[in-house]
């Protein structure tokens, strides 16, 4: 987690990689955005959550900055990577 100084102004970025194991990586993106919360705004928040889309957004309650299959890499049929935020703009 990383607090950066950028042409839209201050930000905080936070890059994962949560686990493949179902119900755990949930429990760990629970965490995460809890004390992603605890920081100043916006919120960027980047990587590999082993999780699609719907349960992405279910519990970060973030809008997705980018939207492509990214598993598996010799022939992506689903989206496991993810950038979200929690800015409005």
């Amino acid at each position: 987690i990383a607090r950066l100084r950028t042409p839209l102004g201050l930000m905080t970025v936070a890059n994962t990689h949560l686990s493949f194991v179902p119900a755990w990586n949930v429990r760990q993106l629970r965490r995460l955005v809890r004390d992603l919360r605890g920081l100043p705004g916006p919120r960027l928040l980047v990587g590999d959550l082993n999780l699609t889309p719907a349960p992405v957004h279910r519990w970060t309650g973030m809008r997705p900055l980018a939207a492509a299959a990214t598993f598996p890499a010799d022939a992506p049929t689903r989206q496991l990577d993810h950038i979200v935020t929690d800015d409005t703009q």
